[in-house]
């Protein structure tokens, strides 16, 4: 029959339909009791939607005439507020007061400021901080109706609540991304291998959803988490295949995977006592040092299994009784191959290039100064009884210390399974 229409009646239908639906979605803001807005929020939250910004009526909490003072049959709504507000940590409020234009503006600004306060003044007293709540007062200056009518000058007279996102949260809830496609919005109380759990804003209880069954995790702080991959099946034939494809994967993997500490561009400290012959006129001064023969070092992966790293010491043989002292400081760069053995066993190897500074002090002559620089080879063995603590021992050739052993602190994210 539409179609049948001329044109132009076709297009009066047209508007006069669309002048219906606006007056209906209006009229049912209107009408919402404050218990119906309240739960389209919830609504809106469990589906994963965003309330930012969303308005709801306080149209059930009446004031006594002319007056700030909330009328006692309202407490039940205002209760419902505050049952909402607790269910939704991550939000503040911003209540705000409005007026019809009878009286004096400011009159009606004063009277919409403190209306909002004292609907702010019941939250707080039943339990809400004071920091999640700003009441602000409009007066007649923001009316959704006429004021020529009594009608509209009653929807004008009202107080409203915004919802205000934390400025610490990227959303106002927690998400979590089911492998059917579908998104909820919940408060995530846990997650492990197995399972996650949450709570609904509907209610108080606890649920779970096994863990499989998620794609991912979205906190409303930003952060993420994704459940564990299974690991891919083992078939009998790789175990016995006859090609020694199951030996070739553990020679690559012993050759290219770094260490679990390593694996992610980790970093490395440590400390180390250094011990090394010292013959000068054929006499050994190691076991007469002024200062401890001790060296720092930092090392940071350069690519796989690859590091990069310095190391700094200083020096001293000889009491200062003695005739001959020997002193040097030294800065040494080393580039460092650590195979794949085992997850806390760390064994590796590699090249060092030391520059160092010094001074041979005689009674006879004055003090002997000298700079050179040595290519040398270097060889160790970490080992990680704790997940960032470790003990390792060196050998070197002439131009470092021969031998030492110290302490080593993983730095950085480690690899999930060190």
């Amino acid at each position: 029959m539409f179609f049948l229409m001329k044109k132009r009646y076709r297009l009066v239908v047209t508007c006069l339909f669309g002048m219906l639906m606006v007056l209906f979605s209006t009229t049912y803001a209107q009408v919402a009791t404050t218990e119906q807005q309240l739960d389209d929020l919830i609504i809106r939250l469990e589906k994963g939607e965003s309330i930012e910004n969303m308005t709801v009526n306080l149209r059930d909490v009446y004031f006594e005439f002319n007056s700030a003072a909330i009328d006692p049959h309202s407490s039940r709504y205002l209760d419902k507020v505050v049952v909402f507000l607790n269910k939704v940590p991550n939000i503040d409020l911003q209540i705000e007061g409005h007026t019809d234009n009878v009286g004096t503006a400011e009159f009606n600004e004063r009277l919409s400021r403190q209306r909002a306060e004292s609907v702010k003044n019941y939250l707080v007293l039943h339990g809400i901080s004071a920091d999640r709540i700003l009441a602000t007062g409009f007066g007649q200056n923001t009316p959704v109706a006429t004021n020529a009518t009594p009608e509209g000058r009653a929807m004008n007279r009202r107080v409203e609540f915004r919802v205000i996102k934390k400025e610490a949260m990227t959303s106002i809830q927690d998400f979590i991304y089911l492998k059917t496609g579908e998104v909820m919005g919940v408060r995530v109380v846990s997650v492990s291998e197995t399972e996650v759990r949450y709570r609904t804003f509907r209610d108080d209880t606890e649920y779970s959803v096994p863990s499989s069954s998620v794609t991912k995790v979205v906190y409303a702080s930003g952060d993420f988490w994704y459940p564990p991959q299974p690991e891919p099946a083992v078939t009998a034939k790789a175990k016995t295949s006859p090609d020694g494809s199951s030996t070739l994967k553990k020679i690559g993997r012993f050759f290219t995977e770094a260490p679990g500490y390593y694996g992610r561009h980790a970093s490395l400290f440590s400390a180390q006592y250094e011990y090394r012959d010292n013959l000068i006129g054929g006499l050994k001064y190691d076991s007469m040092t002024s200062i401890p023969p001790v060296a720092i070092g930092y090392e940071r992966q350069l690519f796989h299994n690859f590091g990069l790293g310095i190391n700094a010491s200083l020096h001293m043989w000889g009491a200062p009784e003695q005739e001959l002292r020997y002193t040097y400081g030294a800065l040494t760069a080393r580039l460092l191959y650590h195979p794949h053995v085992a997850k806390r066993i760390d064994p590796y190897g590699g090249i060092a290039g030391t520059l160092r500074a010094i001074q041979l002090n005689q009674s006879e002559w004055p003090a002997k100064r000298q700079v050179n620089v040595s290519y040398d080879w270097v060889a160790g063995c970490r080992f990680f009884p704790t997940r960032r603590l470790g003990v390792f021992g060196e050998i070197g050739s002439d131009g470092i210390a021969k031998y030492s052993a110290g302490i080593v602190l993983a730095l950085g994210q480690l690899s999930e399974d060190f």
